[in-house]
């Protein structure tokens, strides 16, 4: 067992709107049917997910039962304002309920704005491309935070701005589908003035206890070959593009954007100040090959070099690439870091306790130099795994996508004895 890490440490789990909920209609409602979505025998599309909407009381027992202290969750935007300017009010409500209820398990609520859906209306009407999107994205969000803000302290304006511009704009394999790199550029800055947008209504509405961040999906990138030039100097371009411009941009003020041979932008932004901490989301290590044939330019894939397996989505298992992001978040930012997303596709159950004790470990043996100051772990819920569908199994909980029914892993046992240990060191 582990020793706690100190006061206040956030211990818990964290999950998405779109993928547990059920019963939105959004801009992945009609994707998720498309080729690009890997299909799983005799499981639903995502009408329902796991009918988290309808259970979400239910599914709160099996939180409390986990002895967490910290639950992170997304609003859906297109289920509060399914058209401009009309607000589902009862759907706000239940937002509300949630978070009260939480309050009431004594489950620190963390919220999500913008985890990668959007309403239809968006693209259509506001694109992300464009700056009217700012100020759309800006009313969205005061709304939510209006309502919420005297339950919740802690805020992720945006999940994974890098992994939605990729997919979403440069390689097309996400909403709205898109193939230009030229856009991309503005769709990042926007986001990011929408973030500064995030930051003053918080500013203005919450307690001085709140708290701002972005979660960012960060990656150890290595050379697939390491007696190669090209893959070297791709692999420290993709480095640099992946994982530190956000960081830089808020560290610096000024997002440096640079695609070889197709954009090459900057501008300064005022976001120094915009974040309390910062979010990772870390899962794994890839490897970048230069192919000159291939559309892009390059390849990427997982492999097991550090020989300690891969996981069902066929990520290699690599705690020791989280060490060497958390030092070099923490020399850049100097900010106290929580880790938003962390887990494992385990269908058997079998690899998931090592994995999170192996990660902890990282964060332990960090945690007298580096302000670590929670993790959460990716999902309570089995989910939809967007491009892969229902079959990976991320979850504490599985769920029988028949009967919708809950099923605790013996990981959900393991993960409860951590939560005991660290929240009672903590208190």
């Amino acid at each position: 067992m582990l020793k706690g890490f100190g006061k206040d440490f956030l211990f818990g789990v964290a999950t998405s709107a779109y993928q547990i909920e059920g019963g939105n209609h959004n801009d992945w409602t009609e994707w998720e049917r498309k080729p690009k979505v890997k299909k799983s025998k005799n499981l639903t599309p995502c009408e329902k997910a796991t009918d988290h909407w309808n259970r979400f009381k239910d599914d709160f027992l099996l939180l409390k039962e986990l002895g967490i202290n910290t639950y992170r969750f997304s609003v859906e935007w297109s289920r509060v304002e399914p058209r401009p300017d009309q607000w589902n009010q009862d759907a706000l409500q239940t937002y509300v309920e949630m978070a009260k209820l939480l309050q009431g398990f004594k489950i620190e609520p963390m919220v999500t704005l913008h985890h990668f859906t959007n309403p239809m209306w968006l693209h259509e009407d506001f694109p992300w491309h464009l700056q009217k999107s700012v100020e759309r994205f800006g009313q969205y969000a005061d709304k939510i935070i209006s309502l919420l803000s005297p339950y919740v302290r802690y805020w992720i304006s945006f999940n994974e701005p890098i992994v939605f511009l990729l997919g979403g704009y440069i390689d097309g394999r996400m909403p709205p589908g898109l193939k230009d790199v030229k856009l991309s550029f503005q769709v990042l800055k926007n986001m990011l003035l929408a973030h500064q947008e995030v930051f003053s209504i918080i500013k203005d509405r919450c307690g001085k206890d709140a708290q701002l961040s972005i979660a960012h999906n960060m990656m150890e990138i290595r050379p697939a070959s390491v007696v190669s030039p090209f893959d070297h100097w791709l692999a420290a371009y993709v480095d640099q593009f992946y994982n530190w411009m956000l960081v830089d941009a808020f560290a610096t003020g000024e997002l440096d954007f640079r695609i070889p041979t197709a954009v090459k932008k900057k501008v300064k932004l005022n976001l120094a100040d915009t974040i309390t901490f910062w979010g990772i989301n870390y899962y794994s290590r890839l490897f970048m090959r230069f192919a000159p044939f291939r559309p892009l330019r390059f390849s990427f894939h997982y492999r097991d070099a550090s020989k300690n397996g891969l996981t069902d989505m066929g990520w290699e298992i690599y705690p020791e690439g989280l060490e060497h992001i958390l030092k070099r978040v923490h020399s850049k930012l100097n900010l106290p870091i929580i880790i938003t997303e962390n887990g494992i596709a385990d269908q058997e159950d079998n690899r998931r306790l090592k994995f999170i004790t192996d990660h902890l470990k990282v964060l332990r043996n960090y945690s007298g130099s580096i302000p670590i100051k929670g993790y959460l772990y990716w999902s309570f819920l089995d989910n939809f795994e967007w491009l892969d569908g229902f079959g990976p199994r991320f979850g504490l909980y599985g769920v029988d996508y028949q009967t919708y029914q809950r099923r605790k892993r013996g990981s959900a046992d393991f993960f409860r004895s951590l939560a005991k240990e660290e929240i009672e060191i903590c208190s």
